[in-house]
């Protein structure tokens, strides 16, 4: 299945940037799902295929949260493609194999 295919989730909590990555997901005409946190996510996971879900994790989610450790949830989880986001790659040498790549807060579409 192509990436233009698959359904895309963004986990981030800060509002403006969920605002931002819809209006671009309009724009681009991209099937967006959005969550402040991953809880809320994992609390309505089973809307989503696991194979056929990209998701983009914020690496910094608030209240100590790191999406590196958060990711690791998503994994266990059955998701496979798993991106973190961030503007601060600092400290990123060796990523758990539950993180396919790093991407910046650019929306990718």
């Amino acid at each position: 299945m192509s990436m233009s295919e698959k359904r895309r989730v963004l986990i981030d909590n800060d509002p403006l940037i969920l605002k931002l990555w819809q209006y671009h997901a309009v724009k681009a005409k991209v099937e967006l799902d959005v969550f402040s946190a991953v809880a809320d996510f994992l609390s309505v996971q089973n809307k989503f295929e696991n194979t056929n879900t990209l998701i983009y994790l914020d690496r910094h989610l608030g209240d100590d949260l790191k999406g590196e450790k958060e990711a690791k949830k998503l994994y266990e989880n059955g998701f496979r493609e798993i991106y973190l986001v961030t503007a601060d790659r600092s400290g990123l040498d060796h990523l758990g194999e539950y993180i396919t790549g790093v991407i910046s807060k650019r929306p990718p579409f």
